[in-house]
């Protein structure tokens, strides 16, 4: 495969993958998230002020925010909820939505607003697909990245998250392209490559919090290169000991955590106070008290009392994050943002196969990957695994066969202490892979491949915080590239078998992802029953995230004399899509809640978050149980249930 047809085919990929994802998009309502991060971002850019939204540090909302001018939205910044905000942060979403709904002029200007955001953040995704073929590419050719390529830009779920005005691609963007700057490094470290790893630490922390993970993942990874037997490449110098390559490894750490350190205060303008005003401070005692509610709701199960509140006494984390803020020592929107996300972790209500918990399962992010992958992927990841050992069998029994035959040169431990000299033969020389190979030490790019994702997905299934497969798409990247090279090996063994597998590989993803469009967000594989199989295994955003308020608007245009009693989950404002409706059980909360009892038998539309009860109390949950249990007349986009009124709620 010719440079020319592997870059032709890759962009063909991206270009769909870029058609696709913000088509299906641009046929949706904002996500319950969105609204948040689309105007926390416009206000970060425009103003400086971090008080909306600093549970997300802020570089992705700059590159998400840039098209929306000062102008984009009228926001009323002088009123008294604008100031709520700084006491009491969950006042948040209710100035947001007052913003973007309640405002003259912006209901017109919103959808614009957010389109342009979520192109931004496409071209984001676009980024992470060349970044998985490149790197495939450099590791084994053109086939390789035509494979990593495929994968991505057909994935339902990708498809999905990459145009959201949400962090997780953006951080898949930043771990993948980390990894990639790593495993150059490990191979030869030049200035220039040192810097890109450095910059892209900084990146990591200051995209999402769960970025702090790449701090230790890539000391683990330079561990590793130090601890490898062949010699590394370092500036100008070969450095051939231990000692000297864990040097430079720990310099190199330093140097990450140094630029990583700068580049948090460069994020927040290089000012303490999260807020243009330094007499304005955030509220972290507020904070801290949400905080000490969700650990002694974690540890007994129960909500506490006031009196067990007041008399909590912090753990080792929120005492050393105000510790640092008393002493200033990183930005106040940065801290106050981590103190957020660490006490949202503490307990969080879930939904997995049909159970409800606060604390969540360790085992909820494989089942989540298990349902919600594609079929092909998973087969496909299943038959790179199988290529991977058997090529590893053939390799060692060839070292055994070399060494048994009196070949000094090809024995196992000649072949561990040296850095391979030459390209493999399937290798042009133009090929990328071509320099990779020479200076690629044995077992360096496999630690590269595995460390990153293994130790990323071990903690978020130790943590609490399962709320949904985004959280773990920073895992993704890496199995795209492993099957490409699993491609190619095979392609260099079987070609004819190679090439039929590849074909099959992209009509099957094809096919589930043409089927599924534009309903990317509540894509569940057919062996877990697709959207209406998925309201019995996972909730919030692997499913229903107020996404179809649109097809809720059409559905009333079509059907213009039916009353509608809505339970919708959201913070788009219905009427802002123009739907007339009754708040059925007051569920959008931020709707009405003075309306008539009804107004005479219609149609009942329940989201699918509501009818699994994933947010409730008791009482809620048991009406959405018997209402679950009735059939319903019709399913919008697989999120949105219609019933009939007022028979689906008699018992």
């Amino acid at each position: 495969m010719s440079r020319r047809v592997t870059i032709a085919l890759c962009g063909a990929l991206l270009l769909v993958f870029a058609a696709l994802s913000y088509a299906a998009v641009a046929s949706k309502s904002p996500t319950y998230d969105e609204p948040l991060h689309a105007v926390g971002a416009w206000l970060h850019l425009r103003d400086g002020d971090f008080r909306v939204n600093p549970e997300d540090p802020p570089l992705w909302h700059y590159w998400m925010a840039l098209p929306n001018g000062r102008g984009a939205l009228r926001a009323d910044t002088a009123a008294k909820m604008y100031a709520d905000v700084i006491d009491d942060v969950t006042t948040q979403w209710y100035f947001v939505v007052e913003t973007l709904y309640r405002t003259e002029g912006n209901v017109e200007a919103s959808s614009a607003f957010f389109a342009r955001s979520r192109f931004m953040m496409m071209l984001l995704g676009v980024a992470l697909g060349g970044v998985v073929a490149t790197w495939a590419w450099q590791l084994r050719g053109g086939v390789a990245a035509v494979t990593a390529a495929l994968l991505l830009a057909l994935d339902p779920n990708f498809l999905a998250h990459a145009p959201l005005l949400k962090n997780d691609v953006a951080l898949s963007l930043v771990a993948g392209s980390l990894a990639w700057a790593a495993w150059r490094a490990g191979r030869r470290l030049t200035p220039w490559n040192a810097l890109a790893l450095c910059l892209l630490c900084a990146a990591a922390v200051t995209v999402k919090f769960s970025g702090l993970l790449f701090g230790p993942i890539v000391a683990l990874l330079l561990l590793g290169r130090a601890l490898l037997p062949a010699p590394w490449p370092v500036l100008r110098r070969l450095l051939a000991t231990r000692p000297q390559k864990l040097a430079a490894s720990a310099a190199l750490c330093v140097a990450a955590a140094i630029v990583s350190y700068a580049g948090i205060w460069a994020a927040y303008g290089f000012r303490f106070s999260a807020t243009p005003d330094p007499n304005v401070r955030l509220n972290v005692a507020k904070l801290m008290e949400y905080t000490a509610a969700n650990d002694l709701t974690r540890r007994s199960g129960q909500a506490p009392t006031t009196q067990q509140v007041r008399e909590w006494q912090p753990t080792a984390p929120p005492r050393a994050i105000e510790s640092l803020m008393a002493r200033r020592a990183l930005p106040e929107a940065w801290l106050f943002g981590l103190l957020y996300t660490y006490q949202s972790t503490l307990t969080r209500e879930t939904f997995l196969l049909g159970r409800h918990s606060l604390t969540g399962w360790w085992y909820y992010f494989p089942v989540a990957m298990l349902v919600k992958s594609p079929i092909a992927l998973l087969l496909a990841s299943l038959a790179a695994a199988g290529v991977g050992i058997f090529a590893r069998g053939v390799k060692l029994s060839g070292d055994v066969g070399n060494a048994m035959s009196g070949d000094p040169h090809r024995s196992p431990h000649a072949a561990s202490q040296a850095v391979s000299r030459e390209p493999p033969q399937h290798a042009p020389p133009w090929s990328p892979s071509r320099d990779a190979v020479r200076c690629a030490p044995r077992g360096w790019t496999a630690l590269c491949l595995l460390i990153p994702p293994v130790v990323y997905l071990a903690f978020a299934m130790a943590s609490n915080l399962n709320l949904g497969l985004r959280h773990v798409l920073p895992v993704y990247p890496f199995i795209f590239v492993a099957i490409g090279v699993a491609a190619a090996r095979l392609w260099r063994a079987r070609p004819l078998a190679a090439k039929r597998g590849i074909v099959a590989l992209g009509l099957v993803l094809a096919g589930e992802a043409i089927a599924t469009f534009p309903n990317y967000i509540a894509f569940f594989n057919v062996a877990a029953g697709g959207a209406r199989g998925g309201l019995r295994l996972l909730g919030d955003s692997n499913l229903d995230w107020g996404q179809d308020l649109t097809l809720v608007a059409r559905w009333q245009q079509e059907h213009p004399q039916v009353p509608l009693y809505l339970a919708y989950f959201g913070t788009a404002d219905p009427w802002a899509y123009g739907i007339d409706y009754v708040n059925f059980n007051e569920m959008y909360r931020f709707g009405p809640v003075d309306q008539p009892a009804g107004r005479g038998p219609g149609v009942l539309a329940v989201s699918a978050t509501h009818l699994q009860t994933v947010y409730g109390e008791q009482r809620t949950r048991e009406l959405f149980a018997h209402i679950r249990r009735q059939p319903p007349i019709e399913v919008l986009g697989g999120t949105i249930y219609l019933y009939r009124y007022p028979q689906a709620v008699r018992r």
